[in-house]
């Protein structure tokens, strides 16, 4: 358990209610489709004249520039982290010696160390710093690594944030390549690793790479015939280029200059790239943080939709102490729904719709049913499979005639609960609607007399889609060919529809037979029967097709099919099913995978633990506490349930078990927070109460008293000590007189083994105070999780001068300790 006491202003009090904090999300880092440039750039002609790579250090304070018409590096000071209108020539530069043709250049993670490659020697060359990101005092290591057996015409390197990684991108075969170190940042000890990935779908003259802190994205400058753009890449397993795939992002440097570096802001809401045209460096937007308002409340709960980078703002003034948690939950972060890199699996399933009926799929949002619209038996096919989205576990239940109302059922929609079906018919070209006596069996349809004419729109209609809330429906169709939109002003009522506007796919297939939209409306995914093809658009408004635009990005199926229908994705997007007109089959495809989304942090945050915690599983919530006293200037960061048992430095507190206590009070308590608190059971209590004292003698008597006249543990600070004591014959001190008149935290923490520890933390650091031996009686549960204490008892008020109030009570029957001071 883990138990917050605050001590401000000369007194102790246990931590109250929290209040819920405001997040303001936003548009996601590192993001290409949001970049915007910024009007801001910065010349470098007076330093050089064939610039081919930027670089920061790592706040943002220093620039750096390297150029192979003088084969240097050349030094820059921002007096404003991160603004490129304040840079300014620090008149600090280096010589590549040994290079004629240098490209790229990178540092190591303190900046001790600087590496850089070219295409002159196809090599490697390391150096020392004796001055941190001063490139004026570097000196050799005589350590180089040749890649000339990989790449011919080098032109960027990276390293893995610990040094174990390298790679490089080459403009010869367009392909980055991976090679480790044995020794962390020794070049030296680099071999290749036999991975590599192409470009060369997007691009044909590669230049530089930049990688994302965390090394789940890579970025890639392009110069090919005047496509100068920067693409985004996604890695599924973090620096390893064996899972790279195309993001779908890419940003377009076209007249501005041609791309030959770029570098990102660390917190990826800028870009940086520099031009070898006009001997320039300019300045983009990239997106924006998701930030949490300090000043808002101290408790904040999150859960992604991608991978996100957090910042802390309204901190309050330096000598205040502030607290918060936040709640994060893990979602997928891979890409979904991704056509560009989708692939076929080899999996099929022969349904068993008559000659070329085939034309409309549907899943249940389980995966446990589909249905098919038989246009030439003018009947839903319902499927069930015994496996969810497994499509060679299906087998044929019921069918549902729907011939009395068209002849030609050529798609087949539903409501997200299953009570209604919606049957578009091209014989009349209008969308019928049924409703199911019982949820997704389709033989319970019943036609409720609302139809809508589409006709005026579409006489050759195909695809039929809803929104989620069903208040706007969508058709395509082969007359335009074009999408069409429509607004219901009753929800799933299709009489009630009324037809809004039109969005030509003429450029991209002249037979639409299929459409889908993702949850949120943001992207649409078309099969056109023309081409055998798949294609991707984006909408900037979810669900209005007035603000859609072709993504130049399909997938062509007809290896596998010819006149495609229906399309449906898997729920997650991982998975498309795509329906095929002539063969009568159903094929599966991958269009994502699954990934933990990664959560980014301030740079000043220090962890306890000495690192970031990572992103919890999908689905799982973990709870991280962030404390500052300096203004915001730097937090301490832990993860509840993980603070202790990775506990700071001296600690030897072991791993906490979940525990679940009953208990009763054995004080007159006169009110409660909570009414279910049993008054007869006898055995352990768990409760907190907090004095108000003054703290000039340093003899303040009990802080904090868990337990009562049986079990128990009693904390107290008297002859500037604090004492633990979990019976009357057990107890252990620490000398806190250093402490005395500070501001700051108490945190108790107790584990399993009846072990306690006590820490402070005032002025962003964490001491351990006491921390008693695992044989003492000491409150704890045993591994099994069941509540048990030591053998001793503490009663009353301990040691000292007590006098005060309950402020907090807490009863933990039948819950789980969250080891956080904000529960």
């Amino acid at each position: 358990m883990s138990v917050l006491i605050d001590y401000s202003s000369g007194a102790f009090a246990a931590n109250q209610a929290q209040s819920v904090g405001t997040i303001t999300a936003g548009t996601g880092t590192y993001n290409l489709a949001v970049a915007s440039y910024d009007s801001v750039s910065f010349s470098v002609a007076s330093q050089e004249t064939t610039p081919n790579n930027i670089i920061f250090n790592d706040d943002g304070t220093s620039m750096y520039i390297m150029g192979s018409a003088t084969d240097a590096i050349y030094q820059y000071t921002l007096s404003t982290a991160w603004d490129l209108s304040t840079a300014s020539y620090a008149s600090k530069s280096f010589s590549t010696s040994g290079e004629t043709t240098p490209r790229d250049f990178t540092f190591n993670n303190d900046g001790t160390k600087i590496y850089y490659v070219g295409s002159g020697s196809d090599t490697v060359y390391q150096y020392s710093l004796s001055t941190a990101y001063d490139i004026s005092t570097a000196s050799t290591d005589n350590k180089s690594l040749s890649i000339a057996s990989q790449a011919g015409t080098p032109t960027g390197v990276e390293l893995k944030s610990d040094g174990t990684k390298l790679y490089i991108s080459d403009g010869s075969t367009d392909a980055i390549y991976q090679y480790s170190l044995s020794t962390a940042f020794d070049v030296s000890t680099g071999s290749y690793d036999s991975v590599s990935f192409s470009f060369s779908s997007q691009g044909t003259n590669t230049q530089s790479i930049f990688f994302s802190p965390d090394g789940t994205s890579l970025f890639v400058c392009d110069t090919a015939s005047s496509n100068d753009t920067v693409y985004k890449y996604s890695l599924s397993t973090a620096w390893d280029v064996s899972t790279l795939s195309y993001a779908n992002e890419s940003f377009s440097l076209a007249g501005q200059d041609d791309p030959f570096g770029v570098a990102f802001k660390s917190d990826g809401t800028k870009m940086y790239m520099v031009g070898v045209t006009n001997d320039t460096i300019y300045q983009y937007s990239t997106g924006t943080a998701t930030s949490l308002d300090i000043s808002s409340g101290t408790y904040f709960n999150y859960t992604p939709s991608a991978n996100t980078t957090f910042t802390f703002s309204n901190a309050p003034a330096s000598g205040t102490a502030a607290g918060f948690a936040l709640a994060v939950t893990g979602r997928n972060g891979a890409a979904v729904y991704d056509i560009a890199n989708a692939s076929y699996d080899n999996v099929d399933f022969l349904t068993k719709a008559s000659g070329n009926g085939p034309t409309g799929v549907f899943f249940k949002p389980d995966g446990t049913k589909f249905y098919i619209s038989d246009r030439v038996s003018y009947v839903i096919r319902q499927y069930s499979l015994t496996t969810a989205w497994d499509i060679t576990t299906a087998t044929e239940g019921t069918t549902k005639s729907v011939s009395s109302q068209d002849t030609k059922a050529h798609e087949v929609f539903f409501k997200p609960d299953g009570t209604k079906m919606f049957v578009l018919g091209q014989n009349n070209n209008k969308v019928f609607e049924y409703d199911l006596s019982t949820a997704w069996d389709s033989s319970t349809a019943s036609y409720n007399n609302v139809s809508f004419d589409i006709t005026t729109q579409e006489t050759l209609a195909h695809g039929l889609c809803f929104n989620p809330a069903g208040t706007k429906m969508f058709t395509c169709g082969n007359d335009g060919p074009a999408i069409y939109q429509y607004d219901l002003s009753t929800a799933w009522d299709a009489s009630s529809a009324s037809f809004t506007q039109s969005f030509s796919v003429t450029s991209q297939d002249t037979k639409p037979t299929g459409i889908f939209f993702t949850p949120d409306g943001t992207r649409m995914i078309i099969s056109g029967n023309g081409g055998d093809n798949i294609y991707q658009y984006s909408l900037t408004s979810g669900f209005d097709i007035s603000t859609a635009s072709y993504d130049n990005v399909f997938i062509s199926i007809s290896g596998q099919m010819t006149g495609p229908q229906g399309l449906f994705f898997k729920s997650d997007g991982t998975k498309m099913y795509a329906l095929g007109f002539n063969n009568r089959k159903l094929r599966q495809y991958t269009t994502g995978s699954t990934a933990t989304a990664t959560f980014s942090y301030p740079a000043s945050v220090e962890w306890t633990s000495g690192t970031a915690p990572d992103g919890p599983a999908i689905g799982e919530t973990d709870v991280l506490v962030f404390l500052t006293d300096d203004g915001g200037v730097s937090y301490q960061g832990f993860q509840a349930g993980d603070a202790m048992s990775v506990p700071p430095a001296k600690s030897s507190s072991p791993a906490f078990n979940e525990a679940s206590e009953l208990g009763t009070a054995t004080q007159t308590i006169t009110t409660f927070p909570q009414t279910n608190l049993s008054t007869t059971n006898s055995g352990l209590q768990d409760y907190t109460y907090a004095t108000d004292f003054s703290t000039s003698s340093g003899d303040t008597g009990t802080i904090f008293e868990l337990g009562g006249s049986t079990f128990g543990l009693n904390i107290s600070l008297y002859n500037n000590l604090i004492e633990v004591q979990g019976s009357n014959t057990t107890n252990a001190t620490g000398d806190f007189s250093s402490h005395i008149g500070e501001t700051g935290t108490l945190y108790v923490s107790a584990d399993y083994q009846n072990k306690i520890d006590v820490y402070w933390y005032s002025l962003n650091t964490m001491t351990l105070i006491v921390s008693t031996p695992t044989s003492g009686d000491y409150v704890g549960t045993d591994a099994s999780g069941v509540a048990a204490v030591g053998g001793g008892y503490v009663y009353g008020t301990g040691r000292g001068n007590f006098s005060g109030t309950i402020t907090e009570w807490r009863n933990w029957s039948n819950t789980y300790f969250d080891f956080s001071p904000f529960v």
